[in-house]
């Protein structure tokens, strides 16, 4: 159920809904990925050119009734406004010893970006449309990516934008832009707009279980697998498996069939990648071990988290339930390692399992399709375990399209079991 947030609009604020919803896909999807390392400087901080782009947008759609709020999400926002405002008040009034800053402006950011998940298309758009609108996008970023590997080879560097973009309107200083592979003489594909190559390869992934659950064009499926191999990072791939995995278990014989069909389609890839360019093939299939090897990406990104909120909760029990505060998370003193936090471990760890909990489900509560679930499992675990991403609005922002706000309807025929 929703609660109808229009107003009664005469014939100069009548629009094409089924357009205002392409547009709205569109724009979320070309900022979050074109514009993905471009920031607008605010003090000391930065934030992403695509918030007060997509905030613009989504209150003028939400004006003219192409945009609605959902109703559930609205009292989970309210819910969830109140718990990290409780884990603030704490940290100010109970402060942790080991934390050497909150932060009420991390807070209030955290706040605002989640607030896009109160939204909802206001009439339901055929599942195809919306899924080819995704691919169309992702399949131009797969293009850029392969075209910017394959140029290495011919002389010519497209990984960087430091030479004619500022470091405050950019993102590029905070982020690994430009990693070797290999002998080191030659680098990862990340998709040339986006901020690393395992980003782009966690949007690769999410491309490719689009269009599989979609019109399943071989050149896009070839495509987006090829731009996988071309970023060498092991985090879109764990993205794949799960949707492989999910539609194998869930979609009955035929599911299974198709998850076949679909690892069949990857190692015959694997196999052409290993021959043409063995090291890419043997620079993946080495990330296997990094688990256990201490300050390996794959150590940092999987492993650290845990180790983390298992020592701050050891030492101090009540934050499990509290948090250590906003912002807290990042000047632990009592770590004395490098270490990485996923989504959900940070907010865990600095507002306490009870927002924890409210976010998941200000997220997941939505009425999806079949289709539109298999495609949320690779989407949410990119989100969960890809990186720190609650306030990094070019991923946000489209797991929020794909997962939250899209109101879908099935399409005739759609290629999974309509299960419910």
């Amino acid at each position: 159920m929703t609660f109808q947030a229009r107003i009664e609009r005469g014939a100069p604020l009548a629009i094409d809904t089924g357009k205002a919803q392409v547009t709205f896909t569109l724009t979320i999807l070309i900022v979050s990925l074109v514009l993905q390392r471009f920031a607008i400087p605010l003090g000391q901080q930065q934030i992403s050119v695509g918030v007060p782009i997509v905030a613009a947008l989504g209150l003028w759609y939400v004006w003219t009734g192409a945009l609605d709020f959902d109703r559930r999400r609205v009292a989970i926002l309210f819910g969830l406004s109140a718990l990290l405002m409780l884990s603030y008040s704490h940290a100010v009034n109970s402060p942790f010893g080991f934390v050497t800053k909150i932060s009420l402006g991390s807070l209030i950011y955290f706040l605002i970006l989640s607030s896009l998940a109160v939204l909802r298309f206001s009439e339901p758009m055929e599942e195809g449309l919306f899924f080819r609108t995704v691919t169309g996008v992702l399949a131009f970023i797969a293009i850029c990516g392969i075209v910017e590997f394959a140029a290495q080879f011919v002389g010519l560097s497209l990984f960087t934008f430091s030479d004619f973009v500022p470091g405050q309107f950019s993102f590029e200083p905070s982020y690994n832009v430009v990693i070797p592979f290999g002998n080191g003489n030659h680098f990862k594909s990340n998709g040339l707009f986006l901020v690393e190559p395992s980003v782009f390869s966690q949007f690769m992934a999410i491309g490719l279980a689009c269009e599989w659950v979609g019109p399943r064009r071989p050149l896009f499926v070839a495509l987006f697998v090829f731009a996988l191999f071309s970023a060498v990072a092991g985090t879109g791939w764990l993205a794949v498996g799960g949707f492989v995995a999910y539609i194998g278990l869930t979609s009955g014989s035929r599911g299974l069939m198709t998850a076949i069909g679909f690892t069949c389609v990857c190692v015959i890839a694997f196999a052409i990648v290993s021959f043409v360019l063995p090291d890419v093939a043997e620079m993946l299939t080495g990330r296997i071990d990094e688990f256990g090897v201490q300050g390996s990406s794959g150590n940092g990104r999987f492993v650290t988290p845990f180790m983390v909120s298992n020592y701050i909760f050891d030492l101090a029990p009540t934050a499990f339930l509290f948090g250590t505060g906003p912002g807290s998370s990042d000047t632990f003193s009592v770590i004395s390692y490098v270490y990485g936090l996923s989504t959900p471990i940070k907010i865990l760890l600095e507002y306490g399992i009870g927002a924890l909990l409210a976010y998941l489900a200000l997220l997941l509560t939505n009425t999806r399709t079949p289709n539109q679930t298999a495609v949320a499992v690779p989407a949410m675990i990119v989100f969960l375990f890809g990186g720190t991403y609650e306030h990094f609005p070019p991923l946000l922002f489209p797991v929020l399209l794909i997962c939250t706000i899209a109101n879908l309807r099935p399409s005739e025929t759609a290629p999974l079991s309509a299960r419910r």
